[in-house]
């Protein structure tokens, strides 16, 4: 969305954050893909395979830390340019349910690795309600979050064209 915006007002380009964040986001999900292969064909009992899971987890929390903080840079700078008075309705509501959608997706993240950090023995992983609330609950408002705020409504034109809004 920066590229629709103003890139200008981001402390990187579009490049740059693309060839930083994927392979983060490959590998945190590569060391969540292998302890839980590991634990899994070990019947829940290798710890390695928990710990390895726990660090892709670690890893992904601290990655998506340090996205929401260069998104909040970003939203802070544009929304104190000239440029924001080009925002309409529906650009409003695409960076505002975006915005709920990341940190929801943060606060789940957080939540799995303290859910794991027990193995699976720990008291926090059967906890059902605190799944149930911080893992079902949050995907699909992260879910409807993005279908409400689709990229889609925000930046398609009248005549079904794709609209700037930086000039």
């Amino acid at each position: 969305s920066i590229e629709f915006y103003a890139p200008t007002y981001a402390r990187f380009s579009n490049r740059k954050l693309i060839w930083t964040f994927l392979p983060c986001d490959l590998i945190s999900l590569s060391l969540q893909y292998v302890g839980g292969g590991m634990s899994a064909s070990s019947s829940g009992s290798s710890n390695v395979g928990v710990d390895i899971a726990l660090a892709g987890l670690i890893f992904q929390v601290i990655t998506l830390v340090a996205f929401c903080v260069l998104f909040a840079d970003y939203m802070f700078r544009f929304l104190h340019s000239a440029q924001v008075g080009y925002l309409t309705p529906r650009h409003i509501l695409f960076l505002g349910f975006l915005s709920i959608a990341m940190l929801l997706n943060l606060a789940r993240c957080v939540f799995r690795a303290y859910e794991l950090k027990e193995g699976y023995d720990g008291e926090a992983i059967r906890d059902e309600i605190l799944f149930i609330g911080l893992e079902e609950v949050l995907v699909a408002v992260v879910v409807c979050c993005h279908c409400i705020g689709h990229p889609g409504f925000a930046f398609r034109g009248p005549e079904g064209e794709y609209t700037h809004v930086a000039t």
